[in-house]
């Protein structure tokens, strides 16, 4: 939801705005309104990129706001992972792959790993994405509605 008080060239403002229009875009609930698990969904991952490829971030707010995103939606250790991976990669890179497959990177049932092969990041082996750690102390999330520890899907 966006107000029309909202100043772009205020930090705050302007991270809730690229926030908000990402959710949007990418069909994911407002985590305000519903709490969800988009753990193993490739647009969550997406959606981390995304936030974090605003110009005006300097590092490390750049991986912090993809942190922050990903915290929303109750991610995987892979889901972070590749997220770090892909910050690490030339943004024309994923951009390009991101251009080559919208429609299917959209897709609730796109899966982390698919999006980890189509960037040509190796998930088992030497190469493979090192452990997670969250570089900026977004590990936090909501208290799951599920009696199972988990967060619904997300739709």
């Amino acid at each position: 939801m966006v107000y029309d008080a909202w100043d772009p060239d205020i930090g705050y403002y302007r991270n809730e705005l690229t926030v908000e229009v990402t959710m949007n875009v990418l069909g994911l609930p407002r985590y305000q309104d519903y709490s969800c698990s988009g753990a193993g969904q490739a647009r969550i991952v997406l959606g981390a990129w995304l936030v974090s490829a605003n110009e005006r971030f300097p590092e490390p707010e750049g991986t912090e706001a993809a942190e922050e995103f990903l915290s929303y939606y109750d991610p995987s250790a892979l889901d972070l992972s590749l997220t770090h991976a892909m910050l690490d990669l030339p943004p024309r890179t994923v951009a390009r792959v991101v251009e080559e497959h919208w429609e299917a990177l959209l897709s609730a049932d796109t899966t982390t790993e698919e999006l980890a092969e189509l960037l040509e990041l190796p998930l088992t082996g030497e190469d493979a994405l090192p452990d997670p750690t969250w570089a900026s102390g977004w590990d936090t999330r909501p208290v799951p509605t599920d009696p199972d520890g988990r967060d619904p899907v997300c739709p």
